[in-house]
């Protein structure tokens, strides 16, 4: 059951309003900010305020490919001829080769809730707020509690939305976020620091210890991740990718297995320390709620949720 909800998500290439990163960008994970001083600066603790992520990837004409198509969710296969037709031969062969070859990266970026993403921040709480191509997710957690609550929407099928409230035995399952561990991969702490939104953060390598298929999905082959001890774990726990670090992770370079020169990059782009407003905090509320406790729970929800996000095929 690991893992079962993303698979059953993964279901044809959905689509971005990130950043364009030119082809080859931070090809290894490198930092390409400044590598500063850790003996220089005092940890800043960042206990209240509001974090705003994008996500974008390296290859431009993938990247662009995919803006294209979200316009329009429930007409992607049409879109997707028409923006083919805009490109050059050489780069319409290059964008069909992506695809073509890349099913579990087109796939595990299909899953990410990429068009929007903020993370609101209080103490050992946090609330994750974005949005995917077909779906709405807001996700509390509380550190101390140890215990979240969450509502899902689909914004193409009206009146298709619940609650949940879980415990950390959903986070482990793995239904909405992808959990990096050390049971699974590599990690080395490489001791170099950047600066990210005016905060230190260190580079951690994580790499896959082997190719573990579930289906037609993969874990990343490799993560290079920065972690900075200003931010508190807890919102590592609401991210699209889990990583278990005793400090806050503000940016992740991942690596895919199927893929050697494509890269999806989740980072963090401001950083605003001050009180956060209860609308940011609270969590849409419907009239179907569920308490996530067991595993025949979680099965439960997992088949429920694949009814709300509903996935256009390519």
């Amino acid at each position: 059951m690991k893992k079962s909800m993303l698979l059953l998500l993964g279901v044809g290439l959905l689509i971005t309003s990130c950043k364009n990163d030119k082809k080859g960008d931070e090809p290894t994970g490198q930092p390409q900010t400044e590598t500063v001083n850790k003996e220089k600066q005092e940890v800043v603790k960042f206990e209240e305020g509001a974090l705003t992520y994008t996500m974008s990837m390296s290859d431009p004409i993938f990247n662009d490919f995919v803006k294209y198509v979200s316009k329009d969710p429930l007409h992607m296969l049409d879109l997707a001829k028409e923006y083919g037709a805009k490109l050059s031969k050489e780069d319409n062969a290059h964008l069909q080769e992506v695809i073509k070859n890349s099913p579990s990266f087109t796939t595990t970026y299909g899953t990410l809730p990429f068009i929007s993403s903020s993370v609101y921040v209080a103490g050992y709480e946090a609330v994750y707020k974005g949005e995917g191509l077909t779906y709405v997710l807001e996700n509390k957690w509380n550190d101390i509690l140890d215990e979240g609550f969450a509502y899902v929407g689909s914004t193409i099928v009206p009146n298709s939305k619940l609650n949940f409230s879980y415990k950390k035995n959903y986070i482990d399952a793995e239904q909405l976020q992808t959990n990096i561990d050390t049971l699974n991969y590599d990690r080395v702490a490489t001791g170099d620091f950047i600066d990210l939104v005016g905060y230190k953060a260190e580079r951690i390598v994580y790499t896959a210890k082997e190719a573990m298929a579930v289906g037609q999905r993969f874990l990343p082959k490799e993560l290079t991740v920065y972690v900075s001890e200003s931010f508190n774990p807890a919102i590592n726990k609401v991210l699209p990718f889990n990583v278990n670090e005793e400090h806050g992770v503000l940016k992740i370079v991942t690596k895919f297995l199927d893929t050697d020169d494509l890269y999806v990059t989740y980072e963090v782009s401001t950083a605003v320390k001050r009180k956060v407003l209860d609308t940011e905090t609270s969590i849409s509320m419907t009239n179907n709620t569920y308490d996530v406790k067991g595993d025949r729970d979680i099965l439960a929800l997992g088949m429920r949720l694949t009814k709300i996000i509903a996935i256009p095929r390519l």
